[in-house]
């Protein structure tokens, strides 16, 4: 495989020997100018250990035995066949895995003991399952719960019990099992807790009582040795066995779960303005928050707590627009803190946002353990009144049908002898009034100061006004106000009312069109026809009459503006033969009537 009489060539092999090996052959190649070579010793099993070398098995039950296999270095070792005996007769081989973990499973038949012998590589190791019986006999009777300070019995707990943490925060405590000693030789009992945090592992406490009494944690000369309870769920499972260490027959296994609660609640979310440090409101679950009033400041939260509790601290966690997660300890309890009382703040866009706090009984952000129950709000935020959608009403019933969304379609075949309204439903603390203009197949203007806000208005108890509505496009638009008089966020839908749904499935283009200029068109007639409309007394000190021409119509409409073009009343001509502007002030006013050809104007001065 190589040149012996080219003494001056490089010779580069791979070889694997073991190290005594590899000595001798470097001893081959003296004359080689440039000789490397590797050297790999293979790993040699060194120990094979099992996670319990006796365990307890039910005949007609699997029962299994986990074994670990690692080399002279203490090194786990994987894809190693390891052999497995019963009772000395050969039984199967397995594979190990990647940890150098195997599970062996046995399935007892008949009572005693199974004698597991593991071996590789003259490597081996003894695990014992005892195979016994359930007897019915050997029984829990009741799990009690003990003060171990003053080895005294607080109650007996049962499966679902909830015991209240200041009822046991200051005490050690152990739970006892009762059964019949002169049957029972030994009880075995496992206890599995979450009490760190809710995310944290649960723990486990595992205990083999022989003796009378059968305690959690033991005891010494029958005084109780206890630990304390925190807020969390538990799970404790007692075994009852014939003879001592859980050996002999088992008996019926029996298990208990139940809860220790913390009481601590948050009563209330409150809006704080960070900029002055002041109470806004109060936070409630689907509120709409209108923030136009604080345009430029900055907004805290704060979790309310009863005024005697005791926690460690408050876990505060917002979603939406603005992601935030804060573990509080002191007061107050701030979700974007603060310092001595003077809170930052963050700005809250507009949006949709969901609230929770917790109170928890210790003040780790990391192990606060478990909590009381969470107080969670919904709510949106808005920074001025808007409209949030248009309602179709079914008058005759003051039921709604449908929500009417920019190129809906409503069939008129199913409201032939049915009167209609409209209702915009508004967001906004301080919403005050909607005006609506429709215009189309039928043009009509009203503005209502009074929710339901209704395009036709309503009588009281919500008992809507309607009227019949006309084949053909229409095109609405409602500007809400505010109480100040300040204009919201205004929507504008286009919509269809018709008798063939087929050929009317939404507005098209050129009817969109002629609506908006049939609008355009009444708007620039305005001027033309002022001379048409009578006003007196002319200047006024707040009282006027309004003498209509002889072709409008009842139901035409009249809106009235400040010279600023504020809308201040929209109604119909028959309502409006008058109008009084006592509480409007002083200045110029327009009085509008339009009707489906024609806009008519004129000018009011109030002193």
């Amino acid at each position: 495989m190589f040149n012996r009489n080219n003494d001056n060539q490089d010779i580069k092999l791979d070889l694997h020997f073991t190290a005594d090996v590899a000595t001798t052959t470097q001893g081959m190649f003296q004359n080689a100018s440039n000789l490397a070579f590797s050297v790999t010793t293979a790993a040699v099993p060194g120990t094979i250990t099992f996670l319990a070398y006796v365990i307890d098995g039910i005949v007609g039950e699997e029962t299994c035995l986990t074994a670990t296999l690692k080399d002279e270095d203490g090194v786990p070792m994987s894809n190693e066949e390891v052999s497995f005996d019963v009772n000395g007769v050969f039984y199967d081989t397995y594979i190990t895995d990647e940890n150098g973990k195997i599970v062996f499973c046995q399935t007892p038949d008949v009572l005693g003991d199974l004698i597991v012998t593991a071996y590789v590589g003259g490597v081996s190791t003894e695990a014992t399952i005892i195979a016994g019986e359930v007897s019915e006999d050997l029984k829990i009777e009741n799990f009690w719960l003990v003060d171990a300070s003053t080895n005294t019995v607080i109650n007996e707990i049962k499966d679902g019990d909830k015991i209240s943490y200041s009822s046991i925060k200051d005490k050690t405590l152990t739970i006892v099992v009762s059964s019949d000693p002169e049957i029972v030789g030994s009880v075995k009992m496992e206890m599995e807790y979450l009490t760190s945090c809710p995310t944290c592992p649960v723990k486990k406490h595992t205990i083999t009582e022989n003796v009378v009494p059968y305690a959690l944690y033991g005891d010494v000369k029958g005084q109780y040795v206890g630990y304390a309870f925190s807020p969390g769920s538990y799970s404790l499972t007692a075994t009852p066995y014939e003879t001592r260490f859980h050996t002999g027959n088992q008996g019926l296994e029996s298990i208990i779960n139940f809860e220790v609660v913390f009481e601590g609640v948050i009563e209330t979310f409150t809006l704080v303005n960070a900029t002055d440090d002041t109470d806004i409101r109060e936070i409630m679950d689907g509120d709409i928050i209108d923030l136009s009033s604080f345009m430029g400041n900055k907004f805290n939260v704060r979790a309310n707590v009863p005024l005697n509790q005791q926690q460690g601290g408050v876990s505060m966690e917002i979603s939406g627009p603005v992601n935030l997660s804060q573990f509080e300890k002191v007061k107050p309890l701030a979700l974007f803190m603060d310092t001595n009382g003077d809170y930052a703040g963050k700005e809250l866009p507009e949006g949709n946002y969901t609230l929770t706090a917790s109170a928890f009984p210790f003040n780790s952000s990391v192990h606060s353990g478990i909590g009381g129950e969470a107080l969670t709000v919904s709510f949106e935020v808005v920074h001025n009144s808007k409209v949030d959608q248009l309602v179709l009403v079914n008058a005759d019933t003051d039921q709604d049908i449908m929500t009417i969304l920019d190129g809906a379609y409503i069939d008129l075949n199913q409201y032939k002898d049915v009167k209609l309204n409209i209702r915009a439903d508004g967001k906004g603390q301080h919403l005050g009034a909607m005006a609506f203009q429709l215009s189309g197949a039928k043009n009509y203007n009203w503005t209502e100061r009074k929710a339901p806000y209704a395009i036709y208005g309503d009588l009281p108890g919500d008992d809507y006004n309607g009227k019949y509505f006309s084949e053909g496009n229409y095109k609405l638009t409602v500007t809400p106000y505010n109480s100040n008089n300040v204009i919201g966020e205004r929507l504008t839908v286009n919509f269809v009312a018709g008798f063939d749904i087929g050929n009317n499935l939404r507005i098209n283009g050129e009817a969109l069109n002629q609506t908006e200029s049939m609008s355009s068109e009444i708007e620039a007639n305005a001027e033309s026809l002022e001379e048409d409309l009578k006003v007196y007394p002319q200047p006024s000190q707040n009282f006027v009459n309004i003498v209509y021409p002889s072709f409008l119509r009842e139901d035409d409409t009249v809106m009235i503006y400040k010279g600023n073009g504020l809308l201040i009343h929209g109604a119909q001509l028959g309502n409006t033969a008058s109008f009084n502007f006592e509480s409007f002030g002083t200045g110029l006013y327009v009085i509008q009537v339009t009707n489906s050809e024609k806009v008519i104007s004129k000018k009011v001065f109030i002193y």
